[in-house]
């Protein structure tokens, strides 16, 4: 049980790292212990969740690449 509820709290806090972060998970985890960070996934669990489907949804409908663009196109417009 033990071994089960320690992979899970691991799944959680290398989630909330970013594949396209220049700062890995390593970092990040002492980031998190030193700093009291706490990611949105931890925070508004549901609405991180919710917004993982809707993802999920774009990529089954192939909408993926128009919503990259628009977001692209939103934070170079500010």
């Amino acid at each position: 049980m033990r071994t089960i509820l320690f992979a899970f709290l691991l799944l959680i806090l290398f989630y909330s790292c970013k594949k396209n972060s220049n700062v890995d998970c390593t970092s990040a985890t002492v980031t998190f212990k030193a700093t009291n960070y706490k990611p949105a996934t931890f925070v508004y669990p549901f609405y991180s969740l919710g917004s993982d489907f809707v993802m999920f949804w774009h990529i089954l409908t192939g909408q993926i690449g128009k919503k990259l663009r628009e977001a692209e196109n939103s934070i170079s417009s500010e």
